[in-house]
């Protein structure tokens, strides 16, 4: 079976140099064959399909892995997935690479076995670029939508940036970009202090909720451009858009990105308020009803106690369940600090990896 296995930086050298002296014949056999496993959903080609495209060839070795025997049984190593890999990107021609067939074959064996044919697109084939710009706009096999398409998406995104010059955007055939409410970065540390002791942190307070009644709103979207991470903003007012604002953060210039999951305060100080409350009277209650001898007061107080502690806990567990409000971080050389609040976890992260990436490639 073919089992998943990391092709190291020496095994794609020599893979490369045994695929570019091998047989052309035996390099266009082993593509047939690996396109026609992919086609059936097969983690290894087996006997009856490996006899039928490459009966002719026996016992031939490529770059000391039998051909034959790899593909029937399944790659087992990172030097035979390597090996298979590179003999069948040099049997590719260029017209099949272009291909919708090739293309989603070679993503399926991406997704599900050891085999990486776009990883030796650059050292083998002569007209790559021209692969990847295929490769951004083909139609995905799977339902838009669904787990298998999302993961489809995710992986043309990561070979485009890894691979290729071709613009990440062209990958999921849109914009790529996170949407979501613009927040000042919150102050820490010794500057969170000085806001509270000067009493900033007071009127910041008192301005957010003078806002939260006009409707105030700054709505942002930040996208992956050409140059860097563009950045666009809109404050509202009523509803009503009353500015409207763009940057652009160079790839290189971008510090952190992170997501993070906040949750208000100030339910669990609630439930903890009720919970004291509850203590104090229950325990005046209590201590009336032994100075006095009336059952019905130890009783009462008890109640009320068990009545507290369980609203505190109440209240405790619905917002814990509710989860946090997401927010997604970005910090950019010199000053430039984005927040955004109330986006989707997946998309964010998605993004996040998307900046990264084509910060790396940059």
């Amino acid at each position: 079976m073919s089992a998943k296995s990391e092709i190291r930086e020496r095994e794609v050298e020599l893979a490369v140099e045994a695929a570019e002296e091998a047989d052309p014949a035996l390099a266009k056999a082993c593509l047939r064959a690996l396109l026609r496993q992919a086609e059936g959903r097969l983690l290894f080609a087996g006997e009856a399909l490996v006899k039928a495209e490459l009966a002719e060839f026996g016992d031939a070795k490529v770059g000391g892995v039998r051909v034959v025997e790899a593909l029937r049984d399944g790659a087992k190593n990172g030097r035979e997935h390597a090996v298979l890999s590179a003999l069948s990107v040099a049997g590719l021609h260029p017209d099949t690479a272009r291909q919708e067939r090739f293309l989603q074959n070679a993503l399926w064996l991406e997704l599900n076995t050891g085999y990486r044919l776009f990883r030796f697109l650059e050292p083998l084939h002569e007209e790559a670029e021209s692969v990847f710009e295929a490769l951004a706009t083909v139609a995905l096999e799977p339902a838009e939508g669904s787990p298998a398409y999302e993961a489809h998406v995710s992986l043309r995104r990561a070979l485009l940036n890894r691979f290729s010059n071709t613009s990440v955007a062209l990958a999921s055939g849109e914009e790529v970009s996170l949407t979501g409410r613009m927040i000042r970065p919150r102050a820490e540390g010794w500057r969170a202090l000085v806001r509270l002791v000067t009493g900033y942190a007071l009127l910041t307070w008192l301005v957010s909720g003078i806002g939260w009644l006009v409707r105030y709103r700054q709505e942002g979207t930040l996208s992956l451009g050409e140059r860097g991470v563009d950045i666009r903003s809109a404050h509202s007012l009523f509803g009503n858009v009353i500015r409207e604002r763009f940057a652009t953060v160079p790839y290189g210039s971008v510090g952190e990105v992170g997501l993070t999951s906040r949750s208000s305060g100030l339910p669990p100080l609630v439930g903890g308020l009720c919970f004291g409350l509850a203590v104090v009277l229950g325990a005046t209650s209590i201590f009336e009803g032994a100075w006095s001898g009336e059952t019905y007061l130890l009783m009462l107080g008890a109640l009320v106690i068990l009545l507290g502690g369980g609203l505190d806990l109440a209240i405790s567990r619905f917002w814990r369940g509710r989860g946090g409000r997401e927010e997604f971080a970005l910090d950019g050389a010199p000053s430039t600090r984005v927040r955004l609040i109330d986006v989707q976890r997946g998309e964010a992260e998605s993004f996040a990896q998307a900046i990264l990436e084509t910060d790396a490639r940059a």
